[in-house]
């Protein structure tokens, strides 16, 4: 179905206290926020966890460039680190940029620019 991903800052697990919105994860699957969620015991971790990226990421079968703001308050950037690693350990074709100062738009002068030439070279390299 896809030749290859671009990922901008992407939620890849549910860790709802590494944002600064976690009311936003929990509506995301489904929970009703709450002083519980937030704390995410591990029942409610396990509960989430089929719905995440993270948990496929063994079949992820085409190339992943990920591009991440590294002063990203909603979503932080180790998402997106741990999610290359992943890849990475599994030998999949992944490449990883990082932008410093940015944070979750990505909308700066650096960042779109560079960001949005990687992709479309990405995207070029895959077809």
């Amino acid at each position: 179905m896809f030749s290859a991903a671009v990922l901008r800052n992407p939620v890849i697990s549910s860790q709802p206290a590494s944002t600064d919105i976690p009311d936003w994860y929990m509506s995301e699957f489904g929970v009703r926020p709450s002083a519980e969620s937030e704390q995410m015991p591990p029942a409610l971790y396990e509960q989430l966890y089929p719905a995440t990226p993270i948990a496929y990421v063994a079949r992820v079968r085409v190339p992943v460039l990920l591009l991440l703001g590294l002063e990203d308050r909603r979503v932080v950037n180790v998402q997106g680190k741990t999610f290359y690693h992943a890849l990475k350990g599994l030998g999949k074709k992944v490449e990883l940029l990082t932008f410093e100062g940015e944070g979750h738009p990505l909308d700066g002068v650096e960042a779109g620019g560079v960001g949005w030439e990687a992709a479309v070279d990405w995207f070029g390299k895959a077809a």
